[in-house]
């Protein structure tokens, strides 16, 4: 997540109200983001194919759950 702290509203194309509010990243929340992904890009690599598919699994169903929600943002945006 952005470190920052500064956020700017996100705005309905369609009708120009404000939906939300999103983070903004800078440079250092860049280069934080980078550097974890080097970090863990070696136990991922030698995290068999079966587990590492497990784990998209997962997620795969953790977004479906949220799936409407999702949805809703996307609609709105």
């Amino acid at each position: 997540l952005a470190q920052a702290g500064k956020t700017h509203p996100k705005h309905s194309p369609h009708s120009g109200e404000i939906i939300g509010q999103l983070r903004r990243s800078d440079a250092q929340d860049v280069a934080r983001a980078v550097e974890a992904a080097k970090a863990a890009q070696g136990a991922w690599a030698e995290t068999p194919a079966v587990s590492r598919g497990h784990l998209l699994h997962l997620l795969c169903n953790a977004l479906a759950e949220k799936r409407w929600e999702i949805a809703e943002t996307v609609a709105l945006e």
